[in-house]
């Protein structure tokens, strides 16, 4: 049953919330009462293109920091009361790595926005959430562009990485103009199951928030902080560990399976890169792996290295990663302007952090133990100040197994096709220009960013300067470590199948004296059994890959096939169609644009 009233708004100013009180009562029943609302937008709406989000809150200030407040928002139809309102970001004194602020302190903060029970509607395709991000665009690594997350996420999405929604909203506080910012979608169990990450009984997801520790290192069991080592000061463990990682799934406080991780598969495998590196295909997710990390170098991903990112483990034991926070993609030298450094800045001494220029930063091995993400002057007073260890170990140990790097290698040659050779990046931000550029310039005004930061020279910054020296690196500059494209005749045949319960599999070999790249290529049979190969997959040249009907139970009873491929078990699936056939040639495997 549906009832319908209204309400008289007139001499109400434009942009001004209207509450009302709805009491529902049946018989001698008591009666239930709950608050709606909606904003006055009619004239408002003339201001801008974007969604407007509205916010009132009872104490402007509170919800610039920490503490929060509890605040009312309406957006798109929608009013959600009670909802808690934070400032986000890190607190960390970034001076030593050339950044004005750290991003709790600026300005313009980044907020959360935690709806509780009242589940946020981001848009209209997508269900409900309960905790959304408000990036803020501030500060960004080169002339502001509002728009490097949006643009990054993009970018990971298009590459088939599992990477949060982005929205630009035209915010209000209290009916006044506050700015643009850009919606965020938290990565939680609603996002994990968008992107079909499993969520089931067993599945584990860590965030890093660490800006040197949380990089994937062993831990020592010794230490009441074992992820704090070797050089966090070992008295000051006495009054609590510094936070590392971040627990997003339940049980909150068992860890075991990221220790696993760290000491028992990531560490031992640097220690012997040979004898162990069936370990990697054992317990990661390679071709997500890879995928993500193609993308990353792609788009020149700056601050991916120890933090801003989840691991995520789903019930078959396979470990991936997630990013977060990519809005230092696309960098100029030293954040700040749009000159480059010169060859001399770019020296092993120097401590400026031409992340553009210099191969230090701009390497395909960027994130392994040469090539780290901090390298500021350090004068050795202060070990837990070290930056030589800002390297993200996982990285490191991957890129130290040739079958593993050749995947990610011969990945990023593929995205490098697919989108920095093709027109995506630049039809991406004209079309965000048109959008938001009302909004930035009154933005870039209100919050003092001025003329020569506003949204026109960092458009074209960007464009003009910035991604076409990244095209130039990864094709001409690195051209000897990327592998060239792909030939079009290039083929991958089904060598073996069997059908056989949970142990039934599909075996594809590369005959090719190249790797390659079979992202989303399909395999099928004239039954209609098919299956899509996963984003990132990549076979070197003479090697092997199964599709599997069940991953866990291929690699606990396949003995055969693991004495077969002492290197590593490259092993994918679940599929849960019974295989129709076992005659291997009666599959096709081919491009899915074919």
């Amino acid at each position: 049953m549906r009832f319908t009233g209204w309400c008289d708004t007139n001499g109400a100013p434009e942009g001004e919330r209207v509450r009302v009180k709805v009491s529902v009562a049946a018989g001698t029943a008591r009666a239930t009462s709950a608050w709606r609302g909606a904003a006055l937008e009619r004239r408002v709406k003339e201001e801008t293109p974007l969604p407007i989000l509205h916010v009132w809150t009872p104490d402007y200030d509170k919800i610039t920091t920490d503490a929060g407040e509890r605040v009312a928002v309406y957006f798109e139809g929608r009013y959600y009361d009670d909802v808690f309102m934070r400032r986000r970001g890190s607190n960390r004194n970034e001076a030593v790595i050339g950044v004005e602020l750290s991003a709790a302190n600026w300005p313009k903060r980044k907020f959360k926005l935690d709806f509780g029970r009242r589940r946020f509607k981001l848009n209209a395709n997508m269900s409900r959430v309960s905790e959304i991000n408000l990036n803020s665009h501030y500060q960004e690594p080169g002339e502001e562009t509002y728009m490097r997350e949006n643009l990054g996420f993009a970018i990971l999405r298009r590459a088939g990485v599992p990477a949060p929604l982005t929205r630009h909203v035209h915010v209000r506080v209290n009916n006044e103009y506050y700015g643009l910012w850009s919606l965020i979608e938290q990565i939680d169990k609603r996002f994990l199951k968008r992107n079909y990450l499993f969520t089931g009984d067993g599945y584990s997801l860590y965030k890093a928030v660490n800006w040197k520790y949380s990089n994937l290192r062993a831990g020592d069991p010794s230490l009441p902080c074992p992820y704090a080592t070797p050089d966090y000061r070992r008295e000051w463990m006495n009054d609590g560990c510094p936070e590392i990682y971040r627990k997003a799934s339940k049980p909150r406080d068992k860890w075991d399976d990221l220790w696993q991780l760290t000491n028992d598969v990531i560490e031992r495998v640097r220690r012997n890169p040979e004898g162990e590196a069936h370990l990697l295909f054992d317990h990661l997710n390679l071709p997500s792996l890879v995928n993500e990390m193609a993308a990353q170098t792609l788009m020149l991903g700056a601050d991916r290295c120890t933090k801003n990112y989840y691991m995520h483990r789903d019930w078959t034991g396979e470990w991936t990663r997630i990013p977060w926070d990519v809005e230092d993609i696309f960098p100029s030298d030293k954040r700040y302007g749009t000159s480059l450094c010169k060859p001399s800045e770019c020296a092993a001494t120097a401590n400026l952090y031409c992340i553009l220029s210099c191969e230090k930063f701009n390497s395909p091995l960027y994130c392994d133990r040469n090539h780290p993400q901090d390298i500021f002057y350090w004068d050795g007073s202060r070990p837990e100040q070290d930056p030589r260890s800002t390297y993200n170990v996982l990285i490191d140990v991957m890129l130290s197994v040739w079958p593993v790097k050749e995947m990610y290698l011969t990945r990023l040659r593929t995205l490098m096709d697919q989108i920095l050779a093709t027109s995506f990046v630049d039809d991406y931000v004209r079309r965000k220009v048109n959008l938001i550029r009302k909004d930035a310039l009154r933005d870039s005004k209100k919050w003092g960013v001025g003329a020569g930061r506003a949204i026109d020279q960092g458009v074209n910054n960007l464009l003009d300067v910035i991604v076409p020296t990244r095209r130039k690196q990864l094709f001409e500059q690195y051209s000897y470590m990327i592998p060239p494209s792909i030939p079009s005749n290039a083929r991958v045949y089904v060598s073996h199948a069997q059908r056989s319960g949970d142990e039934s599999y599909v075996k594809l070999s590369n005959p090719n004296g190249f790797a390659v790249d079979v992202s989303d290529w399909i395999v099928s049979t004239p039954g209609g059994w098919t299956w899509t190969l996963k984003p990132g997959s990549v076979m070197g040249p003479g090697r092997v890959l199964f599709v599997v009907k069940n991953a866990k139970e291929f690699r606990n009873r396949a003995t055969w096939a693991r004495r077969e491929y002492p290197q590593g078990l490259f092993v994918q699936g679940n599929f849960y169609r019974d295989l129709d056939v076992d005659d291997p040639r009666m599959f096709t495997v081919k491009p899915a644009r074919l």
